[in-house]
């Protein structure tokens, strides 16, 4: 079951997250899966829950996008196991396009940052590319819809563009949308 709670403090969330664990789930050995906007926020709760409490255990905290692909592979049929849209699997298609010059040399702005960069310099980026493609497939799917349209101005749009296909069945999207058809 999903519960949504909201608060303007962090504090606040925190304190209603620590009442909630005082009631033992269903399956005492079943894991509470926390939504959480970054890693450091995972840090601070265990951190306070352990102080406030005693301790903090059996909590599988995840970031919005690994939160709704659980979801998708908990509630669709033939989703994978693996996400080929996450972050890191992004980076690894990302880094071939980065090292194209026919690519950066269509972008000034990008050519002109990668000129003389590293490897390295470039996987970073890569990696970098591919947490905020993840991040816009949660929070701002209608630039990714538009990108894959064609409508692309910049260079992070027409990247995207080259990354994925519309019909990709493995395409988050795609998840998306049959979840949010289901919940009609």
């Amino acid at each position: 079951m999903l519960h949504l709670h909201h608060a303007n403090y962090l504090e606040d969330l925190a304190g209603k997250l620590e009442q909630n664990l005082r009631t033992p789930p269903g399956e005492i050995l079943t894991p509470e899966i926390i939504a959480i906007p970054g890693t450091a926020i995972s840090e601070w709760l265990t951190i306070r829950l352990a102080a406030d409490t005693g301790i903090s255990a059996n909590i599988r905290w995840l970031l919005p996008a690994r939160l709704l692909w659980q979801i998708f592979r908990d509630t669709l049929n033939e989703v994978p196991d693996a996400n080929a849209f996450s972050a890191d699997a992004l980076a690894w298609r990302v880094l071939p396009i980065l090292e194209d010059t026919g690519f950066t040399s269509r972008h000034p702005a990008l050519a002109r940052y990668l000129t003389g960069a590293s490897a390295l310099h470039r996987w970073q980026l890569a990696r970098q590319m591919g947490r905020l493609y993840e991040q816009y497939l949660v929070f701002r799917p209608d630039w990714i819809l538009k990108w894959e349209r064609g409508d692309a101005r910049d260079w992070q749009g027409a990247l995207w563009h080259g990354l994925a296909s519309p019909g990709d069945a493995r395409h988050w999207l795609k998840w998306r949308k049959q979840l949010f058809e289901g919940l009609r």
